[in-house]
């Protein structure tokens, strides 16, 4: 994934459930952050990155497990990546 100011390329991936990612953030511009959690009301960050202004960095393994509390068996999480803008 590449980060920009105010996006990420890809905006949108889907991983497996339950099975090792290896998730690398590339910075194209500045320093970023990045974060993802569980779901949106999450409090706990299942990864938390520091992404200085050109460099690449990676986390690995990385498992998402299925959204507490669906009914659904999940095989899969897509992950869409929001830009916020800090003011």
């Amino acid at each position: 994934m590449v980060a920009r100011a105010y996006q990420f390329e890809p905006s949108e991936i889907q991983v497996s459930v339950n099975r090792p990612v290896r998730f690398v953030v590339r910075s194209a511009d500045i320093d970023h952050t990045f974060d993802i959690k569980a779901d949106r009301q999450a409090q706990e960050m299942l990864v938390n990155l520091a992404v200085p202004a050109g460099r690449t960095v990676s986390v690995s393994p990385l498992f998402l497990k299925n959204i507490a509390g669906s009914r659904d068996v999940a095989f899969s999480r897509v992950l869409r990546f929001l830009p916020r803008r800090n003011m």
